[in-house]
């Protein structure tokens, strides 16, 4: 794959060159490394970024998929740029054996949009005490958390620290005393934050605290690396937008006060905060009903940071994309989150200058629970590429959906639905929405008139030049439900076949020939003005 036509984190033109799943080579003008039949992506002007790695997940499988489950969950991650996602063990049954998350895992792969490393608990089956498992943990197991709970017995937890020190083993820490949180959650965070550190200083065993949201635990972190205790820390997009002036949403922990978010947004400032990892929690609407707390983020998470530290910040592009992916990808030891030669093909092509509206219900994962519904940002995500390869099957099942959904508008003799999206038909196709007024790019204008004179669908057009690029209005005077099924099916089945011409944001595919071709006649000047023969 030969990547073309795009900008770097620093708005300079950059093309990317991708052989056998990891990036060959990164510049300009690579187009005669391009082999016979491969993909060429034209970019179209779109900034190219590392894919993002999340270190702090929830799939629910096992025992919780009416929340989520891997495939939708693997869906959700690659919507939001994610190749690679690191999950809790807080399932049913709980994960606390090498075999259970090998099986998740497994399951991951099968589905191949993302890449997942699967936490074992610390205690076994949270029961809070045992940790007999930790030392027959085989070295395939490099992380073991008890998110959602925290491990309230300081003797266990000092235990399993020593053990940890000896198999290589990192503590995710959920921190929160228990025992006071029911009447100051903003002191059982801070308390077990300073608790945590200090066994890890002492022990010198490599910890990561999670979702850290108080001014108070970010300054014991903060002294605890000055010490030099292997100390890292994330904090999450939610946290770092809403204030608890602002926002009552249930979450844990709670969100903050405008001092803590200040707190949080200095420390990326400073580098004391590592990472940003999403805290990816799926429930249902009955759950959260109940109380259950969480919320949804992986589809959102790049939007909300993007706009909250680089627009609302002015903090650069570079440091968020080290929170993102760098920096996760170095804690979970993985080939990953950057774009360098011998680096997995792992990125994702971003639109930066285009606000779009959260729509929880266009939402890829199956449940919508989400406060950022609504809420305009910058920094979509157009497209995820991992191992050099477009994640084309969300896109085949949502054509099916698609189709599906014609089928039952005709039987129900209803008016289809109106879709006024400004993006291609690829974007038709990927919301799922009926057919009736549609716009069309201009870059896609030409085949879509030809694709439509093909199969006789007879339509109108208004040209509407008020956005660049111009766009046209399409009116379907009729609808044959079969021969346009047929019709969208052939016009969007060239941005689903990798070996085909894919299109990202208005015809984002160039022969290989012509690239190769332009960068043969541009040699051949340089090497002429230089007295050099080809």
């Amino acid at each position: 794959m030969l990547l073309i036509n795009a900008v770097n984190a620093e708005g300079r033109p950059v093309e990317l060159y991708v052989k056998d799943g990891k990036i060959a080579a990164v510049g300009q003008d690579l187009a005669a490394l391009a082999g016979e039949n491969e993909t060429v992506l034209d970019a179209g002007g779109l900034t190219v970024l590392p894919a993002f790695v999340d270190l702090h997940c929830h799939w629910r499988t096992p025992g919780f998929e009416y929340k989520e489950d891997v495939e939708t969950g693997s869906r959700a991650a690659a919507a939001g740029g994610y190749t690679f996602v690191n999950l809790m063990p807080n399932t049913k049954p709980v994960c606390s054996s090498a075999a259970q998350a090998a099986m998740v895992e497994q399951k991951a792969a099968e589905v191949g949009l993302c890449g997942v490393n699967q936490t074992v608990s610390i205690t076994e089956d949270f029961d809070g005490k045992t940790i007999d498992h930790l030392k027959t943990l085989p070295a395939s197991v490099k992380f073991i958390t008890e998110d959602g709970h925290g491990v309230q017995d300081n003797a266990t937890m000092a235990r399993a620290f020593a053990i940890c020190t000896q198999k290589d083993i990192t503590v995710m820490s959920h921190a929160e005393d228990m025992e006071i949180s029911p009447w100051d959650y903003r002191l059982a965070e801070d308390i077990e934050t300073v608790r945590n550190c200090w066994l890890s200083e002492y022990y010198q065993t490599r910890l990561h605290m999670c979702h850290v949201s108080t001014r108070g635990a970010l300054d014991a972190i903060r002294m605890a690396k000055l010490r030099g205790a292997p100390v890292t820390c994330e904090v999450t997009p939610h946290h770092l937008w809403f204030t608890n002036d602002t926002c009552d949403y249930r979450v844990n922990p709670p969100i903050r006060t405008a001092d803590d978010v200040e707190a949080l947004v200095e420390g990326i400032r400073t580098g004391i905060v590592d990472a940003i990892a999403t805290d990816h929690a799926p429930h249902s609407e009955e759950d959260k009903l109940k109380g259950m707390a969480g919320m949804v983020g992986s589809e959102t998470a790049f939007g909300v940071c993007y706009t909250k530290l680089c627009k609302q910040e002015g903090l650069p592009l570079e440091l968020l994309v080290h929170l993102m992916s760098t920096r996760p990808a170095e804690i979970l030891g993985l080939a990953k989150g950057q774009l360098e030669p011998g680096f997995d093909a792992d990125f994702v092509l971003v639109d930066l200058d285009t606000p779009y509206t959260v729509e929880k219900e266009k939402l890829h994962s199956k449940s919508h629970n989400t406060p950022f519904d609504g809420v305009e940002l910058y920094g979509k995500v157009c497209a995820t590429i991992k191992g050099g390869k477009i994640t084309a099957e969300v896109l085949e099942k949502a054509l099916k959906k698609f189709v599906e959904e014609i089928e039952k508008a005709q039987k129900q003799a209803r008016q289809p639905k109106t879709y006024r999206g400004k993006q291609s038909i690829k974007h038709l196709v990927q919301q799922n929405a009926a057919i009736n007024n549609i716009e069309v790019t201009d870059g896609n204008i030409k085949s879509f008139q030809r694709t439509a004179n093909k199969y006789g669908i007879d339509y109108a057009l208004k040209k509407d030049t008020s956005e660049q690029p111009p766009r046209y209005l399409v009116f379907f005077k009729g609808r044959d439900v079969d021969v346009m099924t047929q019709a969208f099916k052939e016009f969007s089945a060239k941005t689903v076949k990798q070996s085909e011409r894919p299109s990202l944001r208005q015809k984002l595919s160039r022969s290989r020939e012509q690239a190769q071709a332009q960068h043969k006649e541009k040699v051949k000047i340089k090497t002429k003005d230089r007295g050099v023969e080809l």
